[in-house]
């Protein structure tokens, strides 16, 4: 690995995190006014996670069109979309198994992300409380 790749990494990577950052405090300024007070949906997070899933399949499809390097690839993939939120990569790698027909693989890969992810999450709270 280059050490100039792990920069493209944390650079696009600390742009999505930012990113992430002002869309919950643009949601918690929002979520202040009558309208928006009663919704328990976190609103900040469903919509990075989908702008992230839309932006990671245009640059992973469209970076050879484009003639991106793979330096700006990684930028703009592993670092910025995987910054704002890693459902992205999630989404994407389950879409991958399903094109190469790996199904089951695919059906596993989700339960045991949702299930696994949501026991953990679970269990740590319970121990530090």
């Amino acid at each position: 690995m280059k050490g100039i790749e792990i920069i493209y990494v944390f650079v696009g990577g600390g742009l999505g995190s930012v990113l992430r950052f002002l869309a919950s405090m643009w949601w918690k300024r929002l979520s202040q006014q009558p309208f928006f007070a009663t919704t328990l949906l976190p609103w900040p997070t469903l919509i990075v996670n989908v702008i992230g899933c839309i932006l990671i399949s245009i640059f992973y499809s469209q970076a050879s069109r484009w003639g991106l390097s793979s330096e700006a690839r990684l930028l703009l993939t592993t670092g910025f979309c995987g910054g704002l939120t890693t459902f992205s990569t999630f989404n994407y790698e389950t879409v991958t198994l399903c094109q190469n027909n790996h199904y089951a693989t695919a059906a596993i890969y989700v339960a045991m992300s949702l299930v696994v992810g949501f026991l953990s999450v679970l269990l740590t709270l319970r121990c530090l409380h």
